[in-house]
């Protein structure tokens, strides 16, 4: 038997993805078949994916995997929107008074030159701040991570000015991050869990309920969500404030048992709710608003809970004893949300290659969130987002689109070509389109020189038009990108 001889996919999903970038192209040369064989965009996902670290579940992107892989040795790193707490990371002169609000805004994208040559793989915007994730497995942080605590309460409260080391256990290595508003939550190549609001105080979350591994973690505003192997989501609090001389908790435990696809159906027929049970479905992916989170089932249903949602006490004493009560979701799923019934895949066919890659996908920040299809098309919801209602979409984004993000008030789409889309509030910039000659707000306060009208549709950010962008955040008034030159 030949080589030739094998079947199709088996080349292209087990054979041809072992081997390194010189085999591959050795191979293409050698036939016209190979040649189309060597340029599937499945292999050079594998690739990217295995030698640059890039997280599963930070792209929806189904094309331009062999481009990536060919320039992405060293990205740039590009920042703008507002500046306020050195959250975009650039040199900046020191500004005393008031003035320092508006200090380091930029309308465009600029460089952060603080990070070349670190080979960041991935960026994650917080409230105040950013993460940043390099090839080598270590997480860089610039801004305020808990910028409405008292600042006397210790160092963690100083702005960090420049992109700095958050200080991992050793040996540690982290895979993915997310990001709340003032916390940060890592998956590590071990598969075991970080979270941190100081870059000296990292805390592992431990899951005694569970034997099941995690495989994605999700940053709420306050909280965070995790999603194991098995379909089961827990609910982790945020990190406790520490002062910056306090002896370090070491530690920190997920919230009750998981609660899978099936908790939530049986909790729902016992509320006497209609759902529409698939044997086998699970939970496949989840995406973290402020008080809520997604989940996308493997038959392609998506459904929004109130994971932020406590239970009461009964009263102030009992909460002062106590402390907040647990939430609703990990006792009564099916209290706080259910399917979004037109958000949810028609067909409700296996969305689960054989390869484990997603054909259809959420992504969510803060108020919003998007649902994907595989051929691009995006569907667009809010925290109000109810099971029957009707999804928004927009023309601009009916194809080709692997990612949307949003901040406070302004959104960003990434298309399968590198181009980053923008609509929205200005945010001091953070749409990235400049502000010379845009018409204004007729506001009649000191601020509406600062405040062109908003971007109703989604436009190209001309800054980025030479540049290839794969991966981007926005967060508050504040964006970020990665990108190489095309």
């Amino acid at each position: 038997m030949n080589i030739t001889d094998l079947p199709v996919d088996l080349l292209i999903q087990d054979l041809c993805p072992r081997l390194d970038f010189h085999s591959l192209i050795a191979l293409s040369a050698t036939c016209k078949q190979f040649q189309t064989f060597c340029t599937d965009e499945a292999i050079w996902k594998k690739l990217v994916l295995r030698e640059f670290h890039i997280p599963v579940y930070a792209t929806f992107r189904n094309r331009g995997w062999k481009e990536i892989y060919s320039k992405l040795h060293d990205p740039v790193v590009y920042t703008w929107g507002e500046g306020t707490y050195y959250r975009l990371g650039h040199k900046q002169r020191e500004v005393l008074g008031r003035a320092r609000n508006v200090q380091g805004d930029e309308d465009t994208p600029r460089e952060l030159e603080a990070l070349r040559g670190k080979k960041i793989i991935d960026i994650v915007a917080g409230g105040w701040s950013f993460h940043a994730l390099d090839r080598d497995g270590n997480v860089w942080v610039w801004g305020m991570l808990q910028a409405e605590w008292p600042i006397s309460r210790g160092v963690s409260q100083q702005p960090i000015k420049t992109p700095t080391l958050v200080q991992l256990p050793q040996g540690v290595k982290i895979a993915s991050i997310s990001c709340g508003r003032s916390h940060a939550i890592g998956l590590s190549t071990e598969g075991k869990v970080y979270h941190w609001n100081h870059i000296k105080k990292v805390q592992e979350i431990l899951l005694p309920n569970t034997s099941s591994r995690v495989i994605q973690v999700s940053g709420n505003w306050g909280y965070s969500s995790l999603l194991t192997a098995a379909g089961e989501i827990f609910i982790v609090p945020q990190p406790e404030n520490a002062e910056d001389d306090e002896v370090p908790i070491l530690t920190s435990e997920a919230q009750g048992l998981g609660i899978t696809l099936r908790n939530y159906i049986s909790d729902a027929q016992a509320m006497g709710q209609e759902v529409n049970a698939i044997p086998g479905d699970m939970f496949v992916q989840i995406a973290s608003m402020e008080s809520d989170t997604l989940a996308l089932s493997r038959k392609g249903k998506v459904y929004k809970f109130g994971t932020g949602q406590l239970i009461e006490r009964e009263t102030e004493e009992e909460e002062e004893r106590l402390g907040e009560g647990p939430p609703v979701f990990l006792s009564n799923p099916a209290a706080t949300g259910g399917e979004l019934f037109h958000y949810s895949s028609p067909d409700q066919k296996n969305i689960v290659d054989s390869d484990g890659n997603l054909t259809m996908f959420i992504s969510s920040f803060f108020h919003n969130f998007a649902v994907y299809t595989l051929d691009g098309a995006v569907k667009l919801g809010t925290a109000q987002t109810n099971a029957e209602d009707e999804p928004t979409t927009r023309p601009e984004l009916n194809s080709n689109i692997c990612k949307v993000t949003f901040g406070d008030y302004h959104s960003g789409a990434l298309t399968n070509d590198g181009d980053l889309l923008t609509w929205g509030s200005f945010s001091r910039g953070a749409l990235g389109h400049g502000s010379a000659g845009l018409p204004r707000r007729n506001i009649p306060n000191r601020y509406a020189m600062m405040a062109p009208e908003p971007e109703i549709n989604p436009r190209k950010i001309e800054a980025l038009q030479d540049m290839f962008v794969f991966a981007a955040s926005f967060g508050g008034w504040h964006s970020a990108c990665l990108a190489f030159r095309r």
